[in-house]
């Protein structure tokens, strides 16, 4: 379930969605249309386009009940980024539960790194965090806004008081107990 939370949640794929259900909901009705006023293959055709048409809109629908649409403004894909930095972006609705904080997730090494709390503005829908980056140079790091549940809080509280020289390794408890709201990968670029 895990990647599927994180193919929902990128920003592209929302973006994507969201085009692909106007034209979906233009789509379904023609589709209909022809499948009540057609025969034939071409009636079948139409009604398994509406049946597809009308799964996409109730799944858009259900999906868009439960995304807090967080978006990263700043770094962008792939942008080359010296540390320290700032990460913002805008949201529209922040989780009523959980702690919200930036990770960072060396996939080379399959650790994650807790970094900082993100500051919200209520008032314009927007966030931050400053944050730090350790690695070799040239190396991608994907960065994660993710609403921590009570056990992943744990886990991160732990670390912050070892000194945050340690990683959290890609485990079951951080995997099962953070929702990721946004990511973006980025490359470390010596100063």
């Amino acid at each position: 379930m895990k990647w599927f939370n994180s193919i929902w949640n990128d920003p592209v794929v929302s973006k994507l969605l969201a085009a692909w259900i106007d034209r979906a909901a233009i789509f379904l009705i023609a589709c209909f249309m022809g499948a009540i006023f057609s025969k034939g293959i071409f009636q079948i055709i139409c009604t398994a386009l509406s049946a597809v048409m009308l799964i996409s809109i109730l799944l858009y629908v259900f999906w868009k009940r439960f995304n807090f649409d967080f978006n990263i403004s700043t770094p962008v894909v792939f942008e080359k980024v010296t540390t320290p930095i700032t990460v913002n972006g805008t949201y529209n609705k922040a989780p009523s539960k959980g702690k919200l904080m930036i990770i960072v997730f060396n996939s080379i090494k399959n650790e994650y790194w807790p970094k900082n709390e993100v500051t919200l503005d209520n008032i314009n829908k927007k966030w931050q965090s400053k944050i730090t980056i350790e690695g070799g140079y040239n190396e991608n790091r994907i960065i994660i806004v993710a609403c921590l549940k009570p056990s992943a809080q744990e886990l991160v509280n732990f670390y912050i008081r070892a000194g945050s020289s340690i990683a959290i390794p890609n485990n079951k408890i951080m995997n099962e107990n953070i929702k990721i709201l946004a990511q973006v990968t980025v490359t470390i670029e010596a100063k």
